[in-house]
């Protein structure tokens, strides 16, 4: 027999799973409580022993995109920086390209100045979560990674917090509106993801390059 514990995370994650799926399909205000119930099986009341209401979770879903951009953009150390730069920025495109409740999550991000709950998951600003919090080590990372380049000659120099503005503004203005339909309408074919990450990585190869 499973634990309560046990219960009450699975039943969590499930709220947040269904959350996703909502925001992918009808974007952040289509998310309502009592549609993150119906599908679990629960009432709206029994939400809230997992969350404190809707901007909680909103937190809990960025905070998952968070745990998973801890991991996004692996170093191997190799002499090619743009390769392993390229390598890094093809998989975050695909990331969001295939969760587009987090690439919308981004762009309500945007619109509004800063989502205070993403803003919470993060540890703080841009500024901010670059030196300090979750985010830091992956920063860390690509920060090593256009050093490298750059003393290599293969790069110019150009901040971190430079770089991921761009990248940022990259990745959502492909995923929104590539030259085909926006990747985030869903059923996006194979090869409208692969079209729109050649594209961002292009696009940011022109950005880190010394032309």
């Amino acid at each position: 027999m499973a634990s309560a514990n046990s219960d009450n995370k699975s039943t969590r994650e499930r709220i947040l799973e269904v959350a996703e799926e909502i925001i992918a399909r009808d974007g952040i205000e289509g998310m309502r409580l009592r549609d993150l119930a119906e599908p679990i099986g629960i009432r709206v009341p029994s939400i809230y022993a997992h969350f404190r209401g809707r901007e909680d979770v909103l937190t809990g879903v960025a905070e998952r995109y968070i745990a998973h951009l801890t991991d996004q953009f692996p170093d191997d150390g190799g002499p090619d920086a743009m390769a392993t730069l390229d390598k890094g920025v093809r998989r975050y495109a695909e990331f969001l390209a295939r969760h587009t409740a987090y690439a919308r999550l981004l762009l309500r991000d945007m619109a509004v100045g800063g989502m205070p709950e993403l803003k919470q998951a993060s540890g703080g600003t841009m500024v901010e979560h670059i030196e300090t919090g979750p985010l830091a080590p992956m920063h860390q990372r690509v920060r090593d990674i256009l050093a490298r380049g750059a003393r290599s000659g293969q790069f110019r120099p150009i901040p971190i917090e430079v770089f991921s503005r761009a990248l940022f503004g990259l990745v959502l203005v492909s995923l929104a509106y590539p030259a085909g339909s926006s990747i985030l309408d869903g059923g996006a074919q194979p090869a409208d993801i692969e079209a729109a990450v050649d594209e961002i990585a292009e696009s940011v190869r022109r950005v880190v390059l010394v032309l």
